[in-house]
């Protein structure tokens, strides 16, 4: 009877010295902005996302519809297995979220000097996302701002017209080719990456406008 006595009087002791604030603290797998964006090391790691989502799948990049390789098997499209997905088609978000959340943390913490050629990254990739949505779409709505999931008005907004996302695009790329480094390098990009898709962004719209003009 007494070490259960012993027992209780322990655990209630445990209990009565447990810390309020223990309680309220975050959950370690919970990271704040003010914790992620603390250094240049942290805007360089959560930069590395944004090639992850650009960079094209092992499927992608093989040579099967040429003479390259030959696959022994047949696409369903050919044996009418396909089935069309009921989403999907290019109509995604959420990497263009994962840019945006970015840009408006990596200032705050960190001085303008530093945090500059990573938002410059960033900036690229958003006009990377657009130019394929672009596209895929034309009139696409342009989001430079992080939505919250609850507001309806931004979720559910109209398409903004094509001249506003290209105009908004070339503008991201401006700003890439001021604050990237000239430096050449295969693993990040660089000026003269953003120089190279400014000229197909320009080429393709120029294209389109005077395709369209002609045909009016």
């Amino acid at each position: 009877m007494k070490k259960i006595v012993y027992i209780y009087a322990l655990l209630s002791c445990g209990m009565m010295a447990c810390s309020k604030d223990y309680l309220e603290r975050l959950p370690e797998s919970s990271v704040t902005p003010e914790a992620s964006f603390k250094t240049e090391k942290d805007l360089a790691l959560f930069t590395k996302s944004f090639y992850d989502a650009a960079l094209p799948s092992a499927e992608g990049i093989y040579n099967e519809s040429v003479d390259n390789i030959v696959k022994t098997t047949l696409d369903d499209e050919l044996t009418g297995k396909r089935q069309v997905p009921i989403s999907g088609g290019g109509w995604t978000w959420a990497n263009l979220r994962n840019i945006n959340y970015f840009l408006a943390n990596c200032f705050n913490t960190v001085s303008e000097t530093t945090a500059a050629p990573y938002a410059a990254e960033a900036r690229f990739f958003r006009a990377y996302f657009y130019f394929d949505k672009l596209k895929r779409f034309g009139d696409v709505p342009w989001y430079d701002k992080v939505i919250d999931q609850n507001d309806e008005e931004q979720l559910k907004k109209a398409r903004d017209p094509r001249t506003l996302v290209v105009s908004n695009i070339l503008a991201d790329l401006d700003y890439a080719i001021a604050n990237l480094s000239a430096t050449k390098s295969d693993e990040k990009v660089t000026k003269w990456t953003a120089l190279a898709l400014k000229s197909r962004v320009a080429l393709f719209e120029g294209t389109f406008v005077n395709i369209t003009q002609n045909l009016i």
